[in-house]
């Protein structure tokens, strides 16, 4: 019996793991395992954040990449405070601080890290 040569998923099932459906933390049976990349489809409604839903971090190994395709947020980038909506992008490199404040439509938020490793969410301020 061969493996498969790929796969067909859901976003919806992975809405437990905050969208995340590909990285190091899948099963390694699996062809969403990958050590080298994270991937992830969020969700986000509005007024998310508000209650600290999101903790300021950083990350120490993986650079990150976001791209927004639905809604707005106020986020904290190392100090400074910015508003993102439809058609714009980040790019976090290592050490970088990110806090979502507060999501001001409901969100789509594409995001890829690399490499992807684990406990590399340094948390900064409760």
């Amino acid at each position: 019996m061969s493996e498969l040569a790929y796969t067909i998923g859901s976003i919806k099932d992975h809405q437990k793991t905050g969208g995340w459906f590909v990285g190091h933390f899948m099963g390694k049976d699996l062809l969403e395992h990958d050590e080298n990349i994270e991937i992830s489809v969020k969700h986000l409604p509005k007024g998310w954040g508000l209650k600290g839903e999101h903790e300021q971090h950083y990350h120490s190994v993986a650079k990150e990449f976001a791209v927004v395709t639905k809604g707005r947020a106020r986020v904290e980038f190392d100090g400074v405070i910015e508003e993102i909506g439809p058609g714009n992008y980040y790019i976090l490199k290592q050490g970088c601080r990110e806090q979502f404040l507060e999501i001001l439509e409901d969100m789509e938020l594409i995001t890829i890290k690399i490499p992807s490793v684990a406990d590399d969410k340094i948390i900064t301020k409760k």
